[in-house]
């Protein structure tokens, strides 16, 4: 199980998902049209914008999202 601070996370920068300590980026491919963002050194997730709301699509390590 992650142990996520989430005074530190994206779930508290959801309101700016660009944030630059997150290091969002715009991803490739397959996944084109989506984002990435890390939690933690390990931990990214992957989300989708649809007008101003966030929509998660995947929590995992590297590996395990893309």
């Amino acid at each position: 199980m992650w142990k996520i601070d989430p005074d530190k996370t994206f779930l508290r920068r959801a309101n700016n998902p660009f944030d630059p300590t997150l290091h969002t980026h715009a991803l490739t491919g397959e996944l084109k049209g989506k984002y990435a963002c890390s939690l933690t050194h390990e931990l990214r997730v992957v989300f989708k914008l649809h007008d101003d709301i966030v929509h998660l699509l995947d929590i995992g390590t590297h590996d395990e999202v893309y």
